[in-house]
């Protein structure tokens, strides 16, 4: 292996993709890196990361590697993730075999390439014991031995950029002996006794569930049992970050220049099935990543903007979570092309949707963009990954998506300098709360959901299904296509900077969540909350009265129960006709003024002057019937809140952005047919078009944008 020693790190601009034809050589890349006040290498800054997962021994097999590496340079890459697997290194304990990580570190330094090695913790055979995970001292212990020797070897190798720690974590709540063992001693910092936890449980009272006398009978509570489900929950979610910290402690006392990063397939609320919580995974480390897949026929699909806005979702919500902790943030995995050859299976995307989502990404604030993968792979995988995934064919030969990673890669390169760009402010929040979702999406059984479900649209079920993610997506969804910027908000955040905030479907509240939205709305903030706030209180206990931790008297309004009734109208003020699901039984209507009512004359929304601000009830879900509804737009619900859209148009999508003195509007056609668009603008600064047709007349730019594509102008301050 070559062995070098980094004394400064590799950041820099894209290198200038050519096209198939092109030899010319790509730009070189800059260096620099960060020293403290005694010149010491330290965390280096990033440049805007952009390239693709190439291996997964064992393919692509080592003859294609020069081809193929040679070829991403070209097309404008600049970087390489790789798997470097625990079973491959170690396949005898204590015996290393690096031939195959040292060739292919060397060939992506030959080619101009940097390298994010992904840690992979597949035992080999000789690890014994059932129970491998983190929390067993002797697994961690020959995890450790692996983490180290790895970064010891390439901590000096002039490809290596980034340690990505852990790949898609926290899929399973491990209730091994060990971790039982951590769960004991974390529920002694929550209760006082056995007893007192017991009591908040409803021991023994609870279906049978036997009392507890000493911390040892504590076992991993069943499912269905929300009291005892809760603290397990929270249990892990905070224990999760702790593992991040362990690997990241031994990865920076091997290698102290490079960061150290981990990428998740979830993104906060719509984890339901896993204990994760952005921010406090995202504290230990220096960067995050997310997989993030879009359905691949997305623009064929009547479905699309509700698929396009889960996208957009989650990077909005993670973004915003790295702005706040000063963090990085990549898309580390977007499919490069159809899940697989095989049959059945969906269409593979367009060239069309690469562009969307890359550019998407930019305008959102990422820092990196990595696609799952380069080449498809051969090796037959169990489910669906052989065959598949790939921005070239099966021989590694260009297609119409690794052509246009190589057009964006062209068109992305002078805006480098000023990414990650900062998404334009927003006056509006879509509050979120992760123990929600797990209170309402987690606990169902399918056999629970079958009976009767044939007589419900696809949407529908999933709104039953996941009602809670539902809510939140179909709140998001209802902001976005109305082109309202909005940010994703966990109720532990701050809520100062905000004008409006929403919750949907609020069913579970802590006290003290429930006191910040009393005192968002006393300082003259407009909250808006749909049914079941506070249903369940913070042990899971249902409340006495709905809303509940003192908001009905913030509200004026006490609920009746609350119900499915499918999607249907209802009448606002004004006349303006709303999509809603669920519904409360009887609105006991106190203080408070009804502002909207149901077909049947019920209370539907109240409004209640609080101190300086206004407190909105709505005794339906809107948000779950925009989600269930593939043509509704959120329009009527936006303006229900007294906000005016600002384009609603088929498949019309803005986003504002800045850096510096710099100012971008990214406008998207997502539609199948060209559209020319009108986007007011006050702005005295002139507009200079970066990509597509845009005339700038002093009050609006007008925009011919092709069927799936989109315009970008510039104005500087």
């Amino acid at each position: 292996m070559k062995q070098y020693l980094i004394i400064s790190f590799f950041v820099g601009c894209l290198a200038a993709a050519a096209s198939p034809m092109n030899t010319q050589t790509p730009i070189a890349p800059k260096e620099r890196a960060l020293a403290d006040s005694d010149n010491k290498l330290v965390a280096p800054t990033l440049p805007f990361v952009f390239g693709s997962q190439y291996l997964r021994y064992p393919t692509p097999t080592s003859e294609s590697w020069p081809h193929d590496l040679a070829r991403m340079k070209q097309l404008g890459m600049n970087t390489v993730k790789i798997w470097v697997s625990w079973n491959q290194i170690e396949p005898n304990e204590g015996n290393f075999d690096f031939s195959m990580s040292d060739a292919i570190m060397d060939a992506i330094d030959h080619a101009g390439l940097k390298a994010v090695v992904n840690l992979i913790y597949t035992p080999p055979r000789w690890v014994k014991g059932t129970e491998q995970n983190f929390d067993n001292p002797q697994y961690f212990d020959s995890v450790s031995r692996f983490v180290r020797r790895m970064v010891e070897r390439y901590a000096i190798h002039p490809a290596m950029l980034v340690w990505d720690c852990w790949n898609e974590p926290a899929i399973s709540f491990p209730s091994g002996p060990s971790t039982l063992a951590q769960y004991r001693k974390w529920l002694t910092t929550r209760y006082d006794s056995p007893k007192a936890a017991g009591i908040v449980w409803g021991r023994p009272f609870a279906w049978g569930r036997s009392v507890i006398t000493d911390w040892s009978e504590v076992e991993a509570p069943p499912l269905g049992f929300l009291a005892e489900s809760l603290d397990w929950y929270r249990f892990h979610r905070e224990h999760l970050p702790e593992q991040f910290s362990r690997l990241g402690a031994i990865i920076r006392k091997a290698d102290p220049h490079h960061p150290v990063m981990v990428h998740d397939v979830f993104t906060g609320v719509t984890a339901v099935h896993t204990p994760y919580n952005d921010e406090m995974n995202m504290l230990p480390l220096d960067l995050h990543g997310v997989s993030l897949h879009v359905p691949a026929a997305q623009y064929e699909h009547a479905d699309f903007v509700t698929e396009n806005c889960r996208y957009t979702f989650a990077i909005t919500m993670k973004t915003g979570v790295c702005r706040k902790l000063k963090k990085a943030f990549w898309v580390s995995e977007s499919f490069g092309g159809a899940l697989t050859f095989s049959l059945p299976s969906p269409p593979t995307p367009g060239p069309e949707t690469l562009r969307k989502n890359m550019w998407q990404a930019v305008a959102l604030g990422v820092q990196g963009f990595l696609f799952w993968q380069y080449r498809p792979e051969r090796y037959p995988m169990p489910g669906t990954e052989d065959g598949g995934w790939g921005l070239t064919d099966l021989a590694g030969d260009d297609t119409e998506r690794s052509k246009a990673v190589a057009e964006f890669a062209r068109e992305v390169a002078p805006l480098v300098p000023l990414i990650p760009l900062v998404p334009a402010r927003a006056r509006s929040a879509i509050v979120v709360n992760d123990l929600t979702a797990f209170a309402l999406d987690t606990r169902k059984r399918p056999e629970q959901l079958s009976a009767g479900m044939s007589q419900y649209t696809t949407f529908e079920r999933q709104a039953l299904e996941a009602p809670y993610v539902s809510a939140v997506l179909g709140a998001y969804r209802a902001f976005t296509t109305c082109n309202i910027p909005v940010d994703i908000l966990s109720v532990q955040d701050s809520l100062d900077n905000y004008e409006l905030i929403y919750l949907p479907l609020p069913m579970q509240m802590d006290t003290v969540v429930a006191e910040r939205i009393r005192a968002f709305v006393e300082r003259g903030g407009t909250a808006v909350l749909e049914c079941g706030a506070g249903f369940y209180g913070e042990h899971g206990w249902v409340s006495e009265v709905v809303p509940g931790n003192g908001l009905a008297n913030l509200f004026g309004v006490k609920e009746g129960e609350y119900r499915y009734h499918g999607v249907h109208r209802t009448l606002m003020d004004g006349g303006l006709s709303v999509s809603v699901a669920y519904r409360t039984g009887d609105l006991h209507v106190g203080t408070a003024r009804v502002t909207g009512r149901f077909p049947d004359g019920s209370p539907a929304r109240t409004e209640q002057v609080f101190g300086k601000g206004k407190a909105i009830y709505l005794a339906s879900s809107p948000s779950i019937a925009v989600f269930s509804e593939p043509a509704n737009t959120g329009e009527a619900l936006i303006r229900s809140l007294n906000i005016k859209p600002e384009i609603v148009g088929e498949g019309i999508e803005i986003r504002r952005a800045h850096r510096g003195d710099s100012e971008f509007i990214f406008i998207f056609n997502h539609s199948s047919k060209a559209q020319t668009v009108r986007v007011s603008e006050s702005s005295s600064h002139l507009f200079t078009p970066i990509r597509g047709r845009i005339n700038y007349d002093g009050q609006a730019l007008r925009c011919s944008i092709p069927a799936r594509d989109l315009a970008i102008a510039l104005s500087k301050r």
